[in-house]
């Protein structure tokens, strides 16, 4: 008889919606026009990122609107449902099918990125004022460099498609260099610490089990930057989003995270209550179990166990 397994940890996090505005004007740096174009005429854009679907995120994009925006640059986490068609759905319902929209990938779109990139082309192919030169093997949205009404802007997808310090960091240094622009643009998602001063604390901490080496395991994790819980398969050095949940995780406060697992069968319990239940064979067979933590966060681990779930 096959015996689910569990593995339970006591973790202490220590450590939505971005939206803000930027009208820009002549250029401040007076003498050095952008080659060929001069001081941009005034434009408004939008920086949003974490939107999701429903009626906040149409609220966030109806502000948008109504302030007369020129630009949306939406820096990731794009709708959290893995659904690139609603996403798009969602924007042109309320600013229309060719409104100039240009994105960055984020580690929660990692299910669907041509389709995103697909979404967010078409609006490019759309739209007279957009041209978007995108980098060899990359798409719009993971490494790319659009120009908007003298504006020069540079997306890319460190963690998510690739090395942000070894592949993007040199990639937006040379795309800058490239350029005397008057506005100059950087859109990514994730930390990437060579073109950062300072630092974001991410805030959260997990279990990983069938752990094989470091390309290949399961890995469940609580996080109170954004208030939830998801799991992810990393298979061949590629992490891979299974599913995300919102649920509490309070600040400065315990909270018990839990993985059972048998066969295919994977649950995730926060603090008694089951956020996650699926089927998956990604990662099969035994592997290592541990904790996890990412980035900056700084997480405290108590009281791990692992072994055998009793039968019901």
């Amino acid at each position: 008889m096959r015996h689910a397994r569990n593995v339970t940890l006591v973790l202490l996090a220590l450590g939505a919606l971005a939206f803000a505005w930027l009208a820009l004007g002549p250029s401040p740096r007076a003498g050095t026009p952008a080659a060929g174009i001069g001081d941009p005429p005034p434009v408004k854009v939008a920086f949003i990122g974490d939107q999701g679907l429903g009626p906040n995120s149409v609220a966030v994009l109806q502000l948008i609107q109504n302030e007369g925006s020129d630009l949306v640059i939406h820096s990731g986490d794009f709708d959290y449902a893995n659904d690139p068609g609603a996403w798009d759905a969602q924007i042109t319902g309320v600013l229309g099918a060719s409104f100039p929209y240009l994105a960055s990938i984020g580690n929660h779109d990692d299910c669907c990125i041509a389709a995103y990139a697909a979404k967010v082309q078409a609006r490019v192919d759309a739209n007279s004022e957009i041209t978007c030169v995108i980098a060899t093997g990359e798409t719009v949205i993971s490494g790319s460099t659009c120009t908007f009404r003298g504006l020069y802007i540079v997306f890319t997808g460190p963690d998510v498609t690739g090395a942000g310090d070894t592949v993007y960091a040199p990639y937006i240094a040379g795309q800058l260099a490239a350029t005397n622009a008057a506005w100059r643009i950087c859109s990514w998602h994730k930390n990437q610490r060579l073109m950062q001063v300072g630092g974001k604390e991410d805030q959260a901490g997990g279990l990983v089990w069938r752990w094989k080496d470091g390309d290949n395991y399961y890995v469940a994790r609580a996080n109170a930057l954004e208030d939830n819980v998801s799991l992810y398969y990393t298979q061949n050095g590629s992490r891979k989003t299974l599913q995300y949940v919102d649920a509490p995780v309070a600040r400065n406060a315990w909270h018990t995270l839990r993985v059972e697992f048998s066969g295919r069968r994977i649950r995730v319990i926060l603090d008694g209550r089951a956020c996650i239940e699926m089927d998956d064979d990604h990662i099969p067979g035994a592997g290592a179990v541990g904790v996890w933590t990412k980035a900056d966060s700084v997480t405290a681990f108590d009281d791990f166990s692992y072994g055998a779930t009793p039968s019901p």
